[in-house]
């Protein structure tokens, strides 16, 4: 069944029609990524790019379509108008398809009107998940296989017709050797493999005839599948019939087991076949089979040459689903990000580079698109303009490509258990401005927390408080307040640039060793601050202050702070403000 625009979900016009009331038509920034990886997985292979491209160079709408919609989704005639003339102008940022990837990491980049990068979003999930989840079990079937032959032989369980034949796709992308959907065969060029059902041979009044009227049939690269009754006494009926078919010209090529234990079975089907002296005949095994099943028989020695997979493979059965999503990072020149509990994105327009040693995968960076990072930039501008900026490059590059990110992955991510991390680092770049855009979303939502310092008295020692409508706000007051009992901030140019990081149990512990490393910079490097930049991530605090050298004729310091104490120290919110205080020993 063709896919046309209607494929898609209700709230994406509904959106549209709201961002078309509002005159909300500026560019986008959307980024699909997956948020953690299944249970069980060390690494994703990306695949489906091709089809999300053709999708978005074909998009437009249909008379009919409108019609529908005009007649049964109760949009109005502005939203009618703007399909009407609907094509995808934008730009596209991905992956290449077969590169292997990791949570957090974005898979592609749509930038376009924000209207239309929102209603893309729908149809480009169901095109990239699908083919990455059957393109990432595929990787570690091929994994566990080694160099043995795979085939697909899932389209019957597949979950549709057009589920079926992208899951063969998206297996040869990562490493099969062919599929028994004939319609891959037509459309991507894939290898087609076949043998024979078990009812052909049940048709038959005996076994060794149902094998000659096959083979003589179907004798290019002839398989027989001999478990039907009994396996070694069919493997013995094959063997006489090869010495028959090779007086006609024609060459058994392998046997199949479909049933039983498969290890033992071809045990005695190997020692049958070279003892009749068909020693070049393969066995080739099926039923049933999953990555941890053909990694055991494999470690066990079986004398198995390939295998086909089926129901494991195009379903994913064991991880069938990935936690993804496809998030607006920019809009109207602003980072975007969403902070709901669990669900937290980065925001931004990213770039992931990634570093190797020795020819192996060694960490991923993800960083912010136009930052300066050591490494690889794997994200590819691939769309402008709504048109390809260079012709597909094809699946068997990659396929190469595929082949060449599974061969460098590090030997434990390799395994079939999820035992190895492999690191994706965010950078500092894209943790500051995660920290700006909290600070700009708080004061949207608490416009009545401003953030201000204050000083108040204690003894000959003086106390810094720091109020505003965030954790990292109220710190960076705090800060502010610690520079300003010293001298008049306004009087200190910010030429120079300094990184801090500590960590504390909790916020008033984060408080104290923040001032303290301020203090401390101060003392040792002869430097004072004027503007300050705090992200708090758990026990962790990550500060960025800007000023200059201490200039004592200039700046006339009142005081010389000894460091912050553990009294009256204090960080908590009351209402829509935060409040960070302490004693400063002077």
């Amino acid at each position: 069944m063709p896919c046309g625009l209607l494929g898609t979900d209700l709230y994406q016009f509904a959106m549209m029609q709201a961002y078309l009331r509002a005159g909300m038509t500026g560019p986008a920034a959307f980024e699909m990524f997956v948020r953690r990886l299944p249970s069980g997985r060390n690494f994703l292979v990306a695949a489906g790019l091709e089809q999300c491209l053709d999708f978005l160079e074909s998009l437009s709408a249909t008379p009919a379509e409108l019609e529908w919609l005009k007649a049964n989704g109760g949009f109005d005639d502005a939203v009618l108008n703007y399909l009407a003339t609907l094509r995808f102008t934008g730009e596209v940022e991905a992956l290449p398809e077969g590169t292997v990837f990791f949570a957090d990491e974005p898979m592609i980049r749509v930038t376009a009107p924000l209207p239309v990068a929102q209603l893309v979003e729908t149809r480009l999930i169901n095109i990239l998940h699908f083919q990455t989840v059957i393109a990432s079990k595929a990787a570690r079937v091929r994994l566990a296989a080694g160099s043995r032959l795979l085939v697909d032989f899932g389209y019957r369980r597949a979950h549709g017709a057009e589920a079926g034949l992208l899951a063969a796709r998206a297996a040869y992308l990562a490493g099969f050797d062919g599929t028994a959907t004939v319609e891959a065969g037509r459309s991507f060029g894939i290898p087609l493999y076949g043998t024979m059902a078990h009812s052909f041979i049940q048709a038959h009044d005996n076994e060794e005839q149902a094998f000659l009227d096959f083979a003589r049939t179907r004798p290019d690269r002839l398989v027989l599948l001999v478990d039907t009754y009994d396996t070694e006494r069919g493997a013995l009926k094959a063997a006489e019939v090869a010495r028959r078919l090779a007086n006609e010209g024609i060459t058994l090529h392998g046997v199949r087991l479909d049933s039983g234990d498969l290890g033992a079975h071809a045990h005695a089907v190997r020692a049958i076949l070279d003892a009749q002296g068909l020693g070049h005949v393969t066995v080739f095994a099926s039923g049933g089979l999953d990555e941890a099943e053909i990694a055991r028989l494999c470690a066990e020695g079986a004398p198995i040459d390939g295998f086909g997979v089926g129901t494991s493979l195009t379903t994913s059965s064991d991880a069938p689903a990935l936690d993804c999503a496809y998030k607006l990072q920019e809009y109207a020149g602003l980072a975007r990000r969403k902070t709901s509990e669990g669900k937290s994105t980065w925001p931004g327009r990213k770039q992931v580079f990634r570093t190797s040693e020795d020819g192996a995968f060694f960490r991923d960076d993800l960083g912010l698109a136009d930052e300066p990072l050591p490494g690889h930039p794997l994200l590819r501008r691939v769309m402008a303009g709504g048109r390809r900026l260079a012709a597909p490059p094809g699946l068997g590059a990659s396929r190469d490509h595929a082949r060449d990110q599974l061969a460098r992955l590090p030997d434990a991510v390799k395994r079939l258990d999820a035992s190895a991390a492999y690191p994706v680092v965010p950078s500092a770049g894209l943790r500051r401005l995660a920290a700006q855009v909290d600070r700009r979303l708080a004061a949207a939502l608490t416009p009545a927390a401003e953030a201000r310092w204050e000083h108040f008295p204690h003894g000959a020692d003086i106390g810094i408080r720091g109020i505003g409508p965030s954790l990292e706000s109220a710190l960076e007051q705090a800060a502010l307040a610690l520079t300003a009992a010293i001298t008049d901030p306004a009087g200190i140019v910010q030429a120079e640039e300094a990184d801090f990081s500590c960590r504390g149990a909790d916020t008033d512990a984060l408080l104290y060793q923040w001032l303290n490393a301020l203090i401390y910079e101060m003392a040792v490097g002869r430097r004072l601050f004027s503007r300050f930049e705090v992200m708090v991530e758990g026990e962790c605090l990550r500060g960025r202050a800007w000023g200059e050298a201490l200039d004592v004729a200039r700046h006339q310091p009142a005081v010389e702070p000894k460091g912050a104490t553990y009294t009256e120290l204090a960080v908590h919110r009351v209402g829509s403000a935060w409040t960070a205080q302490c004693v400063v020993d002077v």
